[in-house]
């Protein structure tokens, strides 16, 4: 068959929703786009999306390998994976390249006779019905039918893997190069069948890419008046790289005269339009994808409601409010703790393309997620609906009094205004409230009659912004909280914080410069599991024997120990924590026999570990590492690179960072056999000139290396360019003759068909 040149992805202007188009409209499009194989798409037609997708799934169908093998294009709803999937469906390549081909949509709806009807009527025509065959004699049909052939099936929309479960034996493997090809919103899906699969996830379309799609559509051949320029890109850029959203700008401006002033005015009420038609043309998918939600994941989904628009969400804290509402609830068969099954929670919700994943951790895993505007817009009206959490802002009161007095359930509230005159809060209405959160915004509420924080007696989560003193008496009534975080000006945290009995995650941020004095009694707290601190503080002295019941907290971020046993002492009753982040300062006591690295091997469950110093470099110190420990960032030791090889012989180490004078010297000699498991390493801001590494096996694993700052390092060592598992080096701020020998070890991994290999400059 011919081997013909992968089609570029086009979208007609006056075609079909970039939403998923139905087959009669994608046919008429798809007819006018190819009217002969191998037409080049005239640029100033067709608005290219996805081109890089295209190119690479064209080439997986057409590549020649002969084992049955599936493709599947994931993203949330509208992305626009149908139009992309029917694009390289109907390109003049699949019927060149194989026997039959055929396309059905599945839906949530599964039926596994209509759909093998439909594909029967495709690759095997014929007069007679087979409305009388029985499901088995079907699928027998199909076998035949594509046995000995070079197939290609296209499931549009597949929901779980009940469809290859069932219909998989009719789909034989000649070793033909035959492809199953579908389209889902879940990521999961593929993992759980096993088949030689390969996926593609689809992003969000740039800003740029969005404003040619919506000039294109609007103006075909013409080009966007000037006036409009500057209005038209803001209207793209709000669709937030959602093919339909740029549909639904489109229709409104269709219907309005190409002046400025008509633009502006929809331009103003873009957000409102967007809303209403999401009503009648995207709520149908949204509503199908929360249904399909199995129901401990609903109210973690609609938990994003607590969140502002576009607003990053630190995973960690995410789950830790999952965990404090009762969301989080393991099975019978589950292991782990809470913050595990959270994870596996979270993990649900992205491959659901319901949530995005907008920072990643050194290793790859999530740190930080959003949910997309349109599908927050949905979970707005949703927990409305569901009375899940209400809303008090400035321009309206999403809560009525009527709603609050009337309220049966317990509920969750958003206040967002400093307004409270037209939805005063009684107490028998507080008293439902499960959990409060109040923005910087709406401070000054606190100070209100109607809205006494001691009224919330039943009140497990409390985010307070902008708290002054006279709040922390009536926060110290609230017994039931699991979750504090507060942001505040005061300097001293009020002992009676031990009244909180119940409370197991604590975050508190410092909104000036100074130390933050926390209380003996912070000790009391015995079911605290996370505890972090955004600001200077020393964690207070104790009564051992009383600290020793301290053994659930398994965060502990940004408080500063003294060097010496005490510390040791300290963290001996913190036998659970798994994360640590501190600073640790001069001994009291300043003695030169104090060593300034504190006995950690007894946290046997320690997984992650930044540690800074402040004080004088003239003490000795000895590393005593637990041997589980996967991350460690050390800041300011300024250590001889002599003493590396203690982290070096770490066993499970897999991410390390050594920043800020971490350490000191021009030259770091490498030690064969060490740093076994490292998949990503950092060096920034050192004075480090000569990185040697002789023969031998050096750093097996490593994925990323990051060199920022180190203006003196004049090359990296070329025996990198043989770690078959490199798959990045990121350059900030280096010498030219660093970056030169970055470009031999990426000219060394392309030789060994490493084609993946990037260098990224910043």
């Amino acid at each position: 068959m011919a081997n013909l040149a992968a089609p570029k992805f086009s979208l007609n202007v006056g075609g079909a929703s970039s939403s998923e188009a139905n087959s009669e409209n994608f046919e008429a499009l798809t007819a006018r786009n190819y009217e002969a194989a191998g037409e080049v798409m005239n640029p100033i037609d067709y608005v290219e999306l996805f081109e890089d997708e295209a190119k690479q799934i064209t080439e997986e169908l057409t590549n020649g390998l002969t084992q049955l093998s599936m493709l599947s294009i994931v993203g949330m709803p509208g992305i626009g994976k149908t139009t992309l999937a029917n694009s390289i469906y109907q390109s003049p390549l699949v019927p060149l390249h194989f026997h039959v081909h055929a396309r059905c949509c599945v839906t949530q709806l599964y039926q596994k006779r209509r759909l093998l009807l439909e594909i029967l009527q495709q690759v095997n025509a014929r007069t007679e019905p087979r409305h009388g065959l029985t499901d088995d004699e079907l699928a027998e049909e199909l076998y035949r039918s594509l046995k000995g052939k070079k197939y290609v099936i296209f499931f549009d929309d597949l929901w779980d893997t009940r469809l290859w479960n069932d219909m998989s034996t009719s789909f034989p493997d000649d070793n033909m190069g035959s492809r199953i090809m579908f389209t889902s919103r879940f990521h999961n899906i593929v993992s759980q069948i096993e088949r030689k699969s390969i996926t593609y996830p689809l992003n969000p379309l740039s800003e740029v890419t969005s404003w040619k799609l919506l000039e294109v559509k609007l103006f075909q051949k013409e080009c966007c008046p000037q006036e409009l320029l500057g209005v038209g890109m803001q209207m793209a850029i709000n669709c937030k790289g959602l093919p339909l959203a740029v549909d639904l700008v489109v229709c409104l401006l269709r219907n309005k005269e190409r002046r400025q002033d008509c633009w502006e005015q929809i331009a103003n009420s873009l957000n409102t339009h967007l809303l209403a038609d999401q009503q009648g043309r995207c709520w149908g998918i949204l509503e199908l994808s929360y249904n399909h939600l199995p129901n401990h994941l609903k109210p973690c989904f609609l938990y994003f409601r607590a969140f502002s628009e576009d607003e990053e969400v630190p995973v960690s804290e995410l789950m830790w409010l999952w965990i404090a509402e009762g969301f989080v609830q393991p099975q019978n068969d589950e292991k782990g703790s809470l913050e595990d099954v959270a994870k596996k929670y979270l993990s649900d919700l992205i491959a659901r393309s319901l949530i995005m994943k907008t920072k990643r951790g050194s290793l790859g895993g999530v740190k930080a997620s959003r949910i997309h505007d349109l599908l927050r817009d949905f979970v707005l009206a949703k927990a409305k609906e569901e009375c899940f959490m209400e809303e008090i802002n400035g321009y309206e009161h999403l809560i009525s009094p009527s709603c609050v007095h009337t309220m049966s359930k317990p509920y969750r509230l958003f206040v967002h205004s400093r307004w409270m005159d037209g939805a005063a809060i009684t107490k028998p209405s507080a008293v439902r409230v499960r959990s409060l959160v109040v923005s910087r915004f709406a401070a000054s509420c606190l100070k209100s009659n109607s809205f006494a924080l001691q009224n919330f007696k039943l009140l497990r989560v409390l985010q307070l912004s902008d708290i002054k003193t006279d709040c922390w008496t009536s926060i110290f009534c609230l017994f039931h909280l699991r979750f504090l975080s507060l942001e505040t000006y005061s300097y001293m945290i009020p002992p009676e914080i031990s009244n909180l009995q119940s409370l197991e995650t604590f975050l508190l941020r410092l909104k000036r410069y100074g130390e933050i004095e926390l209380p003996e009694t912070i000790w009391d707290l015995v079911k605290l599991r996370h505890f972090k601190i955004w600001g200077s503080s020393t964690l207070p002295k104790y009564n051992l024997e009383k600290f020793f019941k301290f053994d659930n907290l398994q965060t502990l971020a940004t408080p500063a120990f003294c060097c010496g046993e005490d510390t040791e002492k300290i963290l001996r009753g913190l036998p659970s924590l798994r994360k640590l982040s501190c600073i640790l300062l001069d001994s009291w006591d300043n003695s030169l026999k104090c060593n300034r690295f504190p006995n950690l091997d007894f946290l046997t469950r320690l997984e992650s570990l930044k540690l800074e110093y402040s004080g004088e470099v003239q003490q000795r110190c000895e590393f005593n590492f637990p041997s589980n420990l996967k991350k460690l960032t050390l800041s300011r030791f300024f250590l001889p690179w002599s003493e590396i090889s203690t982290i070096g012989r770490l066993p499970n180490l897999e991410v390390l960072k050594l920043l800020c004078g971490a350490f000191e010297g021009k030259l770091w000699d490498m030690t064969e056999g060490e740093f076994l498991e490292l998949k990503f390493l950092m060096l920034q801001n050192l004075n480090i000139a000569q990185w040697n590494a002789s023969e031998g096996d050096h750093l097996p694993c490593l994925e990323t290396l990051v060199l920022a700052n180190c203006n003196q390092l004049e090359e990296i060592p070329s025996c990198l360019g043989d770690v078959l598992t490199l798959e990045k080096i990121e350059l900030q701020h280096c010498r030219r003759s660093v970056e030169i020998s970055a470009r031999t070890i990426k000219e060394k991994q392309e030789e060994m068909g490493n084609e993946q290999f990037v260098i990224t400059l910043k």
